[in-house]
């Protein structure tokens, strides 16, 4: 089932590049020679796109933000970005309403909570296109979403737990509590827990993806369930929480199996220190190069137009990949040199702003 998903998965790009390449050879000029292509496109005009997100300055969103630098810069096409600093989806929603009104060629989001999705049907309604990325949710009305399948990275977290610390055990899992993507991670790791090991949960702390929460979170892990043999962290703040938590509370690197998600600096360098067995990353970066390649290929072209039926809209018919999974990659001892930041090549596009 792995291998035919990425096979699925390498098809679908092959398609949008092959589109995307084709849709930026040079249009035939019209009679005003402003190079439309005959159906009234321009195919050779530079769009502009928002990525209407949350949370903006938070670690986690770094690597997302050099994806949109990347991408911006490659595919030449240029992106605003908007949307509230921090955890703020009220804010989020509301910047989505915003940006609607400035008539982008199409929209980027990621999809944490309820409250922006009359906004997301308004974009639909005004013939904007919206790709979510990062988290999703099954009534959003967007032509596709790029990212984890975070069910399947719970699965593979509780995986990885057993083999770090065998088939039995008592976990205390943290998280970001009522987000979409957190609590589909969840549901994945206790139900592959309970179907393949001996492993109990026994509390479940809400770090509210806030760094300092997740220290006090940690803490009272570590204090209050002295049977705990190991802690789980779901969200971009559990890692740097729980070795936070660790180095306060004097305890011994090793001392307990730590498996968290997301590559927060600090995250990683509680893993080089002993204190965090490893990480689960999405391939964040990815995510806004791949949204923006699909994007130029349905405003450029047409790939909404894919003769798939007679008339696609009047079908109900959407002919674009409706989910694309990155996958996930785990950052140990033996890698974390090469995620670290510092080794990483930064990226600075006028494009992106």
């Amino acid at each position: 089932m792995k291998r035919k998903r990425i096979l699925g998965f390498i098809l679908v790009l092959a398609l949008v590049a092959a589109l995307f390449a084709g849709c930026t050879q040079d249009a035939p000029a019209d009679n005003n020679g402003n190079g439309n292509t005959p159906d009234g496109t321009t195919a050779d005009k530079q769009h502009t796109y928002y990525y209407v997100g949350v949370n903006h300055n938070h670690p986690y969103w770094y690597d997302v933000h050099q994806g949109f630098e990347f991408a911006a810069e490659k595919v030449g096409a240029k992106v605003v970005k908007y949307g509230p600093d921090g955890w703020d989806p009220a804010a989020q929603a509301q910047a989505m309403e915003q940006a609607i009104t400035k008539q982008p060629d199409g929209i980027i989001t990621a999809i944490f909570d309820a409250s922006i999705l009359p906004a997301v049907e308004k974009a639909a309604a005004a013939g904007i296109p919206v790709i979510a990325i990062e988290s999703t949710m099954d009534n959003a009305n967007v032509v596709s979403f790029i990212g984890l399948d975070n069910y399947r990275s719970g699965e593979e977290t509780a995986a990885k737990l057993i083999e770090e610390g065998g088939d039995s055990g008592k976990v205390v899992v943290m998280g970001n509590w009522g987000a979409a993507n957190t609590d589909q991670k969840l549901s994945g790791f206790e139900t592959y827990l309970a179907a393949n090991s001996n492993w109990e949960v026994i509390a479940k702390l809400d770090d509210k993806a806030v760094t300092e929460t997740a220290i006090e979170q940690a803490k009272t892990a570590f204090n209050n369930y002295p049977e705990m043999t190991a802690i789980v962290g779901l969200d971009s703040s559990s890692g740097a929480g729980i070795g936070g938590a660790m180095e306060e509370l004097n305890l011994e690197p090793g001392s307990y199996v730590v498996v968290v998600h997301d590559r927060e600096v600090t995250t990683l360098d509680y893993i080089k220190k002993g204190y965090i067995n490893c990480t689960l990353v999405n391939k964040t970066a990815s995510m806004p190069y791949q949204a923006l390649i699909m994007l130029e290929a349905i405003t450029k072209g047409d790939m909404m137009n894919i003769p798939v039926s007679a008339d696609n809209a009047a079908s109900d018919v959407n002919p674009i990949p409706e989910t694309i999974y990155n996958g996930t990659v785990f950052v140990t001892k033996d890698n974390v040199e090469n995620f670290i930041v510092e080794n990483m090549t930064p990226y600075d596009s006028d494009l992106y702003e």
